[in-house]
C-alpha cells in the first residue's frame, strides 16, 4: 500500500485583479488589463489586450477587431461561461486589417463595451447584472470564422488566450 497522503491539495490560482500575462503561444504572449475592478450595473468595461511578440523578427497579424479575430470569454463566480448581454446587427466599422508587432515588442487594442464583431452581429457585455466575473481575451490569427482580409499574404499563425482578470459588476 503506498504511503499516505494528507496534505491538501494545492489551490487553483486566483485570476489576477488588474491583468495577468500568459505564455507564449508560438512566440506570442497576451496580456489581459481592466481599467479598474468594480463597474457599476450598465457602466461602460475597457477590455485591453496587449500582445507581447517574444521574437526577434517583426509579425504580421490580422487586426483584433476584424471579424473572428477575438473573442471575450465571461465566467461567473462559479467558472460558468457568461453569454453576451447583447447581440445586435452591426455595420462593420472601419477598422485597420492588419497589425504588425515589431520583433521583441508589444501592442495593445481596447475592446470598448467588451464588444467583439462577426460579419454580421456585434456581441457586449455592456449589461452584466451584479455579480463577480473573469475575462479573458483570444486572439486567434488566421481568422477562423471567416477569410482574412483581401489581399492577406500570412504572417504569424496561432492561437493566443490572456489569463483570466477578476471584477465585480455592482458596488
Amino acid at each position: 500500500m503506498p504511503p499516505r497522503n494528507d496534505a491538501p491539495a494545492p489551490a487553483s490560482p486566483a485570476p489576477e485583479p488588474h491583468g495577468a500575462e500568459a505564455p507564449p503561444s508560438h512566440g506570442v504572449s497576451a496580456t489581459a488589463h481592466l481599467d479598474k475592478e468594480i463597474y457599476g450595473i450598465g457602466e461602460a468595461i475597457q477590455l485591453t489586450v496587449a500582445l507581447h511578440n517574444d521574437l526577434p523578427q517583426p509579425i504580421a497579424l490580422v487586426h483584433p477587431d476584424y471579424w473572428g479575430v477575438s473573442e471575450i470569454h465571461v465566467f461567473d463566480a462559479a467558472g460558468q461561461r457568461v453569454e453576451p448581454t447583447s447581440t445586435y446587427k452591426a455595420h462593420r466599422k472601419a477598422v485597420q486589417e492588419t497589425w504588425t508587432i515589431d520583433g521583441g515588442s508589444l501592442a495593445s487594442h481596447t475592446f470598448e463595451d467588451m464588444t467583439t464583431f462577426t460579419c454580421c452581429n456585434a456581441y457586449t457585455y455592456r449589461s452584466l447584472p451584479a455579480g463577480s466575473y473573469s475575462v479573458a481575451v483570444e486572439i486567434t490569427n488566421p481568422p477562423t470564422r471567416t477569410d482574412p482580409p483581401e489581399g492577406w499574404s500570412g504572417g504569424w499563425e496561432g492561437r493566443v488566450t490572456s489569463p483570466r482578470v477578476a471584477f465585480r459588476v455592482g458596488r
